[in-house]
């Protein structure tokens, strides 16, 4: 599939991490990095809260754990953690078409709610990691188990809230790797604003699937032709009081269909899509208020051989709304209380078919949430709590049913010693279809308006130990919900969603430990058994049932090298196990400039990262050498 040269590759790898170790090896200095083993947590509770004192499993990365991974975006780099995987299409988590990188959280592919800075972007299911440069991330909290009381309907299996950066560094990065890999990212901080440019490429990488069909004459293949991406972010403190924040991404690429016979083109695809996100945020005395806004447009189109447009199609999806809580304190405890507002919206056109020719058309779309939402945590004693939440959610829909529908929660957690904490979480989630599930994403889809909304509950018990070296956690858990949805091809290139049920029980580690102020090393385990039924069917795996994961740093005052392994096992339609490895290389030649190399696949194995209508390879060793310069 892909040309190579392992050997050379081989040897370069060898000699690249070994000169690392060597010369990072000898006594330069202390770490750069403090490592904080219990860190405050905000989006578990929508109030400060220390990981030992949180009722849920929760993994927090600053930049420097992020940016160990080897990985350039936050979708690749939370494949590294134990309960979390990704399914992706195309490279660096495009999206292809209408299929989507999915972040699945404990076998759950479609119930995770992704927060910029606290506020829901999700669109119609897309989440967009691929498009969050790590440069301008301060932190990321991973959230597992439904957290529906406090963020929505989506947040089914978990919650991800990316807090960026609210004043950046002057500097700029420059990158350049294998398969015409090449980024710039510029940032700017004058006054109260905060500037982030960046741009991105990828060359000509050829064939990422296997051929797929029944017959040998129409097997086919899909080749990635090469992409350009253009960002920019910029953020406002106009008062101790007032934010605002803009984040603007325009992704186009292309690839080519071919028939495995004589390696024929079929046809040529262009894509190009752009998503904006705002966010107004006002503080007033208890009170923060969130206006915000999400669109993304994706244009799509479709050429014959000989050049010829066949389908021209634009889709829009967005959601507005406002979110705004306060939190006080009694005697009786600490309240959490508040509204939403989000209306979602979708549409699509396509030119090359008017609408009139199709009783299936669907111009736009649109739908309204309105929720209250409330909670508080009671002390029963010195060292244990009571938190009771609830969430009441009302879905207001244009030519569908309307739901009204509560959610409640109950967790409690109890201190054992300074260093010890114990837990039990049960609550309920429910989640809408996306609209482009319910009326399909071109008007060539049959609409399913009836599509039944999803819902169930997670039950989870969990132990913590973390001590200023240490952090040990692990978790029991499990999940049972109605009207799972899935999609399934009905006839040739025509997919339609439908309510299945889901399952899953399993329980989840994770340890990091800090040998001394250079060496740290990570180690985490996720066995499950997430189970998916339709109908009067048996039970069928839908994922994956083991995922190990490790990581391993050492940094010193001018050194740091870092690896990074993910191992997925036991997993659907009887795939073979994938093992992505990462390695990166960075010395500090001076106070203000860092230089970097970073390995992906190192082992150079050709797994298949994705299964649809066809496997998707991961690409195979590749190499970026990279500086920043600070001034």
């Amino acid at each position: 599939m892909f040309k190579r040269k392992k050997l050379r590759q081989a040897i370069c790898s060898a000699l690249a991490i070994g000169l690392g170790m060597s010369l990072a090896g000898p006594a330069l200095a202390e770490e750069r990095t403090e490592y904080k083993f219990d860190p405050v947590i905000v989006t578990a509770m929508r109030e400060e809260s220390t990981d030992l004192k949180t009722p849920a499993y929760v993994n927090v990365y600053d930049q420097e754990k992020l940016k160990a991974t080897g990985a350039t975006n936050l979708l690749d780099a939370l494949k590294y953690t134990e309960g979390i995987t990704y399914d992706g299409y195309g490279i660096q988590g495009h999206l292809y078409s209408s299929m989507i990188a999915k972040v699945v959280i404990r076998g759950m592919d479609r119930g995770t709610v992704i927060l910029l800075d606290g506020v829901p972007t999700n669109l119609s299911g897309y989440y967009s990691l691929e498009r969050i440069p790590l440069s301008n991330i301060e932190r990321v909290e991973v959230v597992k188990g439904a957290s529906s009381v406090l963020y929505g309907t989506a947040a089914m299996g978990g919650v991800i809230n990316i807090i960026t950066k609210k004043q950046v560094e002057n500097s700029i990065e420059l990158e350049q790797g294998s398969f015409g890999v090449n980024r710039q990212t510029l940032s700017l901080q004058a006054g109260k604003l905060a500037l982030t440019f960046g741009h991105s490429g990828t060359g000509d990488v050829g064939q990422i699937s296997d051929p797929w069909s029944s017959t040998g004459l129409d097997r086919k293949y899909t080749a990635f032709r090469g992409d350009s991406r253009d960002f920019v972010r910029w953020s406002w403190a106009v008062s101790d009081k007032i934010t605002f924040t803009h984040q603007h991404d325009v992704d186009d690429f292309k690839v080519d269909r071919l028939k495995e016979a004589g390696n024929a083109l079929d046809e040529k695809i262009g894509q190009k899509e752009t998503k904006d996100s705002m966010i107004l945020r006002i503080k007033h005395g208890s009170w923060v208020s969130n206006l915000y806004n999400n669109t993304l447009v994706r244009g799509y189109m479709k050429y014959s051989p000989a050049g010829v447009k066949n389908t021209d199609t634009d889709t829009e999806f967005g959601t507005y709304g406002l979110d705004s809580q306060t939190n006080w304190a009694t005697p009786f405890g600490q309240y959490v209380a508040g509204m939403a507002w989000q209306k979602d919206w979708f549409k699509c056109d396509d030119s090359m078919a008017p609408p009139a020719t199709s009783s299936s058309y669907v111009s736009l779309k649109q739908r309204d949430f309105i929720s209250l939402f409330g909670q508080v945590n009671h002390p029963l004693s010195a060292k244990t709590n009571l938190i009771v939440g609830a969430r009441q959610e009302f879905v207001r829909q244009e030519g569908a049913k309307n739901y009204d529908e509560f959610c409640p929660q109950v967790q409690l957690i109890t201190s054992i010693n300074a260093e010890q904490s114990w837990y039990v979480n049960a609550g309920r989630a429910f989640r809408m279809p996306g609209l482009s599930d319910m009326y399909g994403s071109t008007w060539r889809k049959t609409a399913n308006p009836d599509l039944a909304p999803e819902y169930g509950y997670n039950y989870e018990i969990g132990w913590k130990r973390v001590n200023d070296r240490s952090s040990l956690k692990v978790a029991v858990y499990r999940m049972d919900f109605t009207n799972y949805i899935q999609w399934k091809q009905v006839t040739t290139g025509n997919y339609l969603p439908y309510n299945t049920e889901f399952r899953n029980m399993g329980v989840e580690a994770g340890y990091e430990h800090m040998l001394s102020k250079r060496w740290t090393y990570t180690l985490g385990v996720s066995v499950s058994n997430p189970q998916e039924k339709a109908g009067d069917t048996d039970w069928k795996l839908s994922f994956a049932r083991l995922q190990l994961t490790s990581g391993i740093r050492y940094a010193c005052e001018k050194w740091a090298v870092n690896v990074s392994a993910s191992y997925l096992g036991d997993r659907k339609d009887d795939l073979k196990p994938t093992l992505p490895v990462n390695a990166e290389i960075k010395y500090l030649a001076t106070q203000d400039t860092e230089l970097k190399l970073r390995m992906e696949n190192v082992l150079d194995r050709n797994d298949i990262v994705s299964n649809g209508s066809s496997f998707y390879r991961a690409l195979p060793r590749t190499y970026y050498f990279g500086v920043t310069q600070r001034f």
